[in-house]
């Protein structure tokens, strides 16, 4: 585990520790993040930073993933099967893919996607269970879709 939330920091290397499980950095300067060799990461919090990007495609046995208020504009979760906790508010989103064959693990108030002006589509497993168990989630401008241009 390690936490370093509430500095000023602008890096972070965690590249050789590669049996890191929990990693919460929120509330720093952060303007790049790379967990690629993180492979035991389950738990990701790093909201409230500077990230213009976040690759989580190695990341296979994430479960909780906090990425609020960064300058996200793309976000994949198409390889995390097992997340149970999403909540990527307060970005620049234009692209958000949770399209992972495994929604159902993704429950009610543990995900947000709301806050994203420029998010108009996000790509689900089946839009009807989005519309169902997420209609909150996301804002009334976003619709829920199997693919998006």
């Amino acid at each position: 585990i390690h936490v370093c939330n509430y500095n000023q920091l602008t890096n972070l290397d965690v590249s050789k520790n590669i049996g890191l499980t929990h990693l919460y950095c929120a509330s720093n300067q952060l303007m790049n993040l790379d967990i690629s060799e993180n492979l035991c990461l389950r738990n990701l919090y790093c909201n409230y930073n500077q990230l213009a990007n976040l690759d989580v495609s190695k990341n296979t046995g994430l479960r909780d993933l906090n990425c609020d208020s960064n300058q996200l504009t793309n976000l994949d979760i198409s390889k995390n099967i097992i997340l149970t906790y999403l909540h990527c508010s307060l970005n620049q989103l234009k692209n958000l893919n949770l399209k992972n064959a495994n929604n159902i693990n993704l429950r009610g108030f543990f995900i947000d996607f709301t806050k994203n002006p420029n998010l108009e589509c996000i790509q689900v497993d089946d839009p009807d269970y989005s519309n169902i168990n997420w209609a909150t989630s996301k804002d009334t401008t976003s619709s829920y879709n199997t693919s998006c241009k």
